[in-house]
């Protein structure tokens, strides 16, 4: 470049930044979050979630410096003479700190229930986000392609909270649609003002009401003039002290609709076990089979219509000639229960069966993601084999 010459900047490139100047609008909060979620990225995500979850995922607090200095108030022979294994204790103590921050980060996850049989405890990265993200945004969030993401629609019911239906795909291909909503925090200090201002407008109300009565009285005929009202209602404030919290993102069930006809990279796990279950319902074996890849001789297979249906077709009807599995075939509803990630590539769904006689039962549909990216059936287990067989046991069925 020349000596004199200026460069030419887009304009996009001179505007300064969202993240610069601080986000005020819920729209631009929940793209942050989209970035942020895609890179599980916990500890930049503490500004958008509620107090709770913001102080159970705060660095662990360095020890107090008398426990680490430890036994310096030796002798001064022994200090000197165990100078050299200084170095090796710190340096235990330092690797002792990273295992009890990891240990921290570990016990944040809380165990979650499958049903009434047990409980597990997620390894995925946002594990510890349960109580906001449902099992639907805990898998798909995860390095979701983000230039993928498509506003639905958008609602304001109240200036203090806000919501948006977004459709994500996730980085296995699966699309799914999810709710967010927001909702504004206000600051501690706002929050202790909102009374005081209440309290003196309701004295400044009395106030106005007395002068008002006292000048009706002191008028005489009809020469007075009306009396004027005092503004005593709360004033309204330009700018609040406060930020825009996520209180949930939960997966659209009306996502699944139609039911995919056979597996898919883009269908969810949650639409494969509603595809299989239909199929159930009208006794229809064959498309039945289509989503199960069941563990056992051709383990890692992936079903399809034209290769693997022998063993997946005589494995799902061998199930089902056993009680209670019976009740699968021609049930008359079903409904999905609780469910959980494992891992990023394995879900356990709850079901609940209603047969036509009006018997029930619950099952529990394992789920994988196969050798082509689809999510795909690896087991169905019912209540009784759960509670009189352990599930590290059924994890190899």
């Amino acid at each position: 470049m020349l000596a004199g010459q200026t460069t030419y900047l887009p304009p996009h490139l001179c505007l300064q930044s969202l993240l610069a100047t601080g986000l005020t609008q819920p729209e631009h909060v929940l793209q942050h979050c989209l970035a942020l979620y895609r890179k599980a990225d916990l500890a930049a995500l503490r500004q958008y979630l509620p107090d709770s979850y913001a102080a159970a995922l705060a660095p662990p607090e360095p020890a107090p410096a008398a426990e680490q200095d430890g036994g310096s108030n030796s002798s001064g022979a022994g200090q000197t003479a165990a100078a050299p294994s200084s170095s090796s204790s710190s340096s235990s103590s330092d690797s002792g700190s990273v295992s009890a921050s990891s240990s921290s980060r570990a016990a944040q996850a809380p165990a979650l229930p499958v049903g009434p049989w047990f409980k597990i405890r997620e390894s995925g990265p946002l594990a510890p986000l349960a109580g906001v993200l449902d099992v639907g945004a805990r898998r798909v969030l995860p390095g979701h392609l983000l230039r993928r993401s498509q506003v639905l629609s958008t609602l304001r019911p109240s200036p203090d909270a806000f919501q948006q239906r977004l459709s994500l795909t996730a980085c296995t291909g699966e699309t799914s649609v999810f709710e967010w909503r927001l909702r504004w925090q206000a600051d501690e200090e706002e929050e202790q003002q909102q009374p005081e201002a209440a309290a003196d407008g309701q004295q400044l109300g009395a106030t106005n009401q007395q002068e008002a009565s006292s000048n009706v009285s002191s008028s005489s005929g009809g020469g007075g003039s009306s009396p004027s009202s005092g503004s005593g209602g709360s004033s309204t404030s330009g700018s609040r002290g406060g930020r825009w919290v996520l209180e949930s993102v939960e997966r659209d069930v009306s996502s699944d609709l139609p039911l995919p006809t056979t597996p898919h990279p883009k269908a969810a796990p949650e639409a494969i076990v509603k595809a299989q279950l239909a199929a159930l319902q009208h006794g229809d074996l064959f498309n039945a089979s289509c989503f199960s890849s069941w563990r056992g001789g051709m383990k890692g297979h992936v079903a399809s219509r034209r290769t693997g249906l022998g063993f997946h077709l005589e494995a799902l009807r061998t199930k089902l000639q056993q009680e209670p599995y019976g009740l699968l075939l021609h049930h008359a509803a079903a409904q999905l229960g609780t469910a959980v990630l494992p891992s990023q590539h394995e879900m356990l769904q709850e079901v609940a069966v209603l047969a036509e006689d009006g018997a029930s039962a619950r099952f529990l549909w394992r789920m994988g993601i196969g050798a082509q990216g689809c999510w795909m059936v690896t087991g169905i287990f019912s209540e009784h084999d759960l509670l009189h067989t352990d599930w590290q046991q059924q994890q190899h069925i």
